[in-house]
């Protein structure tokens, strides 16, 4: 889904000038057979050339429902202009990963490639025509948005413990989400899980 706002001139003058000097970023990491930049490297190469031009942009995460997450990432310029888009995916389930590293994972990868799409640069190897996952020769299944397919559902003692050991309010809010599909009476444990931990976590940080 992409929004802009009624008038868009003075904002793609400054983003032509913005694409005339980025370049590609370095690729520093590799998955799955192949090099891409990673998140900070991403943002290390923007954010420099965005500022000088008047730009700017902010990435905003929601999800959990039906295990899904996404990211809107809005482009602005000081004039008031703006652009958004919005990317939506299924919550990768990676083994040896706990539920809200699954999560985090996720909307990395969703904000990395969001942000590249909207400022017209490549973090990725082509890789269009080469066989490069390991599962080259197995079709995944993508889970759907009514529910036909999904994630193995969470249990409220599974999120009570990712809860306990989260370390961070953004780890938390990830995980409550997920609570929303539980009945009433574990959605409310879940909750005050939620609040004692995030209690405990403001006091640690002042």
């Amino acid at each position: 889904m992409i929004s802009t706002s009624e008038t868009l001139g003075e904002l793609s003058t400054a983003l032509a000038k913005a694409q005339g000097e980025l370049t590609d970023p370095e690729k520093n990491s590799k998955g799955y057979n192949y090099k891409y930049a990673d998140l900070p490297i991403m943002l290390k190469t923007i954010r420099p050339v965005l500022t000088k031009h008047d730009l700017s942009f902010v990435q905003f995460t929601s999800g959990g429902d039906d295990n899904f997450v996404q990211v809107t990432t809005r482009l602005m310029h000081k004039s008031g202009e703006w652009m958004e888009s919005t990317f939506s995916m299924p919550i990768e389930i990676k083994k040896g990963m706990s539920l809200a590293q699954n999560i985090g994972s996720t909307l990395t990868y969703a904000r990395r490639y969001s942000i590249q799409s909207v400022v017209g640069i490549s973090g990725d190897a082509d890789t269009d025509h080469n066989d490069v996952r390991p599962d080259k020769n197995v079709t995944p299944v993508m889970p759907k948005r009514n529910g036909q397919i999904k994630v193995k559902k969470v249990s409220s003692n599974q999120l009570m413990a990712q809860i306990d050991q989260a370390t961070s309010g953004d780890e938390l809010n990830a995980i409550i989400d997920l609570a929303k599909e539980l009945p009433d009476d574990e959605k409310n444990m879940v909750r005050d899980a939620y609040r004692i931990k995030r209690d405990e976590l403001t006091t640690t940080t002042h």
